[in-house]
């Protein structure tokens, strides 16, 4: 009893753990989605093997990756254990079997492994963001609007979604969140050990991913640079308000680290080969809106709807909106009070300016840092509200607050729903009870669009010359609406409302031989029937638009000849 006692008491100082075990239970429910298996069921994760090749490597040497080393280099050092055990069960009487020890290396018994740790890294890292939101609010404004930070940022969608899976979404936000918190405390206090680590987080959240350098470009100016000059000392020089010790030292660290995150030493021709790629055809090629003012309004408006839709809802949205208003409000006499409390809209601007705005794309992950950011304000405008109202008023806003949250719940809640009942659950049953042993099956997607295909099949895919399927005479083909859609436009140059209709990628995708295959597949001019079809069902909650979770459908057809 004295346990439960003292339990009862911790939580009841710092409620703020009751928010991290929702968000526990929240990260950790669907985790072994679309395990076991030897391949991940999303794209541009960067488990199961992309962490060991880098680390085979040494990241050094020209070695090449769309993201930056740190995330990699961590995964791959936890993944160490799982290799050994790999290693361990490639062992014959005769010594190391070399066949033995591939086969081993693609089995879903042990990437499977490789898989559910690199998740539950994500896992604890989304914890601690959430943490430091927490942290960050109360140093900003107070316990409880920090504790109602870290709640509103429980209700976000697209962070629920990023939490379960190995990509770097998480993880630079991860750092992002902690560098900010620094930075408040360098404003604040001025220490050095803050300054320290403003410039060793920010080097680990652009060494996570690259466009984490947006997030810091207006705070950097205003908090470093220009801060201590408007806010020095009457008569003190301007140089000597600003180059002190402390901001020589974060610039030290921060020069440092970048050159040790961008591993320039051993790696500079990889570094240059990324960076080619951010510039070029990896920054190019998704644009969706033109750079005329009807394009920059509509890819704002864009980006607003995105956000409510596919975050954290309109009720959340428009809370933390009126939180930024509030705060204008209440310090609007004290200038350097207000900018510090504003650190996470202007970092959010900064965002915006120096990211969304260059790679021109609305998508949900390109926004999700902004969400998480404003979640600050929503947090201080619950707090200030339960402040300043009384009676009837106080138990509407209580009413309003508790509404907005529940539906904040019940869309996040989607994304766990989508990862428990996957589609493709039901084409897996379908084929292990239908498909016969050594059929051959062809898939056109990648493999992480698709359901895991039976063992006792033989499947391959086709990346080129589909059209040549008399010749290859597969007995099954399978096909994903995640994939298929992309090749049933037409290429088209027309901008509506500062919208690009077809991107460079898409017109990628319809050069191909895919849009006449499927065209003829579709109207029946091949020798293959539908023989199954298995569409999103999921009662009560839709399906997630934004990630590559449960396919609208799958369809399964059978030769005919």
């Amino acid at each position: 009893m004295k346990i439960h006692r003292d339990i009862i008491d911790i939580i009841s100082k710092k409620p703020v753990i009751l928010v991290l075990l929702f968000n526990a239970a929240l990260y950790l429910t669907g985790i072994t989605w679309g395990l076991p298996h030897n391949a991940t069921w999303l794209s541009d994760s960067l488990a199961p093997y992309h962490p060991l090749v880098g680390l085979s490597q040494g990241f050094s040497f020209g070695y090449y990756h769309k993201y930056p080393m740190v995330h990699q280099l961590l995964l791959a050092l936890l993944n160490i254990p799982i290799v050994i055990t790999m290693g361990a069960g490639a062992v014959t009487p005769k010594g190391l079997s070399l066949e033995r020890l591939l086969e081993v290396a693609q089995s879903p018994e042990h990437v499977t492994w490789l898989i559910l740790v690199d998740r539950l890294v994500t896992v604890i890292m989304a914890l601690v963001m959430i943490y430091f939101v927490y942290r960050a609010a109360r140093e900003l404004f107070s316990e409880r609007a920090a504790v109602f930070a870290a709640l509103v940022a429980s209700f976000n969608t697209a962070i629920n979604f990023y939490s379960h899976v190995a990509k770097v979404e998480v993880p630079f936000l991860c750092w992002a969140m902690i560098a900010l918190y620094f930075l408040i405390r360098v404003v604040k206090y001025g220490i050095r050990k803050d300054y320290i680590g403003v410039a060793v987080f920010t080097c680990l959240a652009f060494g996570t991913k690259d466009q984490a350098y947006a997030v810091f470009v207006l705070p950097f100016i205003l908090f470093i640079l220009l801060f201590p000059v408007l806010y020095r000392d009457k008569g003190e020089n301007p140089f000597r308000a600003l180059f002190t010790r402390n901001f020589i030292t974060f610039a030290g660290v921060f020069l440092a680290g970048t050159v040790i995150v961008e591993n320039l030493v051993l790696n500079f021709s990889g570094f240059q080969k990324r960076l080619g790629f951010l510039l070029g055809e990896g920054g190019t090629r998704s644009i969706s809106y033109t750079l005329e003012p009807e394009g920059i309004i509509a890819l704002l408006t864009d980006s607003i709807r995105t956000m409510a839709k596919d975050t954290m809802g309109w009720p959340l949205l428009t809370l933390c909106g009126v939180g930024i208003l509030l705060v204008a409000i209440q310090y609007r006499r004290n200038s350097r009070q207000l900018l510090l409390s504003l650190v996470f809209f202007i970092a959010s601007l900064s965002f915006y300016l120096f990211f969304v705005q260059i790679i021109r794309q609305s998508n949900v992950r390109f926004v999700m840092p902004i969400t998480l950011f404003l979640t600050v304000y929503g947090g201080y405008a619950i707090d200030r509200g339960l402040a300043a109202s009384r009676g009837l008023f106080k138990a509407a806003f209580i009413l309003l607050v508790t509404a907005s949250m529940v539906y904040g719940f019940y869309l996040t809640i989607h994304v766990n729903a989508n990862l428990l009942f996957d589609t493709r659950y039901r084409a897996e049953d379908w084929m292990q009870q239908h498909i016969e042993k050594d059929e051959t099956i062809e898939y056109y997607a990648y493999e992480h669009y698709l359901p895991r295909f039976p063992r006792h099949t033989f499947t391959y895919r086709v990346k080129n010359d589909v059209l040549d399927i008399s010749e290859r005479k597969p007995d099954y083909i399978v096909i994903t609406s995640h994939y298929y859609r992309r090749y049933l436009g037409k290429i088209s140059d027309e901008v509506i409302s500062g919208r690009i209709v077809t991107n460079e990628k898409g017109k990628q995708f319809m050069r191909t031989q895919f849009p006449v295959f499927f065209h003829k597949l579709f109207n029946g001019k091949l020798p293959y029937e539908k023989t199954a079809r298995f569409d999103y069902h999921i009662p009560g909650f839709n399906r997630i638009s934004f990630s590559r979770l449960s396919p609208d459908h799958i369809i399964i057809y059978k030769r005919t000849e």
